[in-house]
C-alpha cells in the first residue's frame, strides 16, 4: 500500500510540475506545434531556448529557437508543404541560406537557417511581432540591410 501511495504521489508531483510548466509557457521538447505561434514544428526538433524579447523595425519581437539535425533542403520542403499561404523570402545572411516564412499579415515568421559551408540546417526560429511588420520589413528581414518603412 505504501509503494502505491508513493508512486501515486510521484505522479501527482510530476503532473503538477507539467501543468505549471505549460501554464507558464515553457515549451515541450519535441512538440508538434510551437507554443508561441501555434505553428507546426518539424518532428523531433528540440527546443533549445526561448529567444530574448527584442525589437525589429519598431515592433516587439518574441521567439523560440530550435536546433534540429538534418538536411536544410528537407526542412525547407517540409515547411513549404505546411505553411501554405505564408509568404516565403529566401536570402543569404551571414553566409547562411535563410528561408523566412511570414504570415501575410506580418505578425509571425518561421525562419529556417542553414549552416555555413554545409547542406545541414543550423536552426529554426519562430517569432511574433507586435505591431505587425510591413511588407518591406518582411522582405528585408534576413538581408544584410533592413528596410523598416
Amino acid at each position: 500500500m505504501q509503494a502505491h501511495h508513493r508512486s501515486f504521489s510521484t505522479i501527482v508531483v510530476l503532473a503538477t510540475a507539467l501543468a505549471t510548466a505549460v501554464s507558464q509557457g515553457v515549451p515541450a521538447l519535441g512538440a508538434d506545434t510551437d507554443n508561441l505561434t501555434g505553428l507546426p514544428v518539424y518532428p523531433g526538433a528540440p527546443l533549445i531556448e526561448k529567444l530574448p524579447d527584442g525589437f525589429y523595425c519598431g515592433s516587439q519581437m518574441r521567439g523560440n529557437f530550435y536546433m534540429p539535425k538534418g538536411n536544410d533542403a528537407t526542412y525547407v520542403s517540409w515547411y513549404d508543404a505546411r505553411l501554405l499561404g505564408f509568404k516565403k523570402y529566401h536570402s543569404m545572411g551571414h553566409n547562411r541560406p535563410q528561408d523566412a516564412y511570414f504570415k501575410p499579415d506580418g505578425t509571425m515568421v518561421v525562419n529556417v537557417t542553414g549552416s555555413v559551408d554545409s547542406i545541414d540546417v543550423y536552426a529554426v526560429a519562430y517569432e511574433t511581432f507586435k505591431p505587425a511588420l510591413s511588407k518591406t520589413a518582411m522582405a528585408s528581414f534576413n538581408q544584410n540591410r533592413q528596410t523598416c518603412r
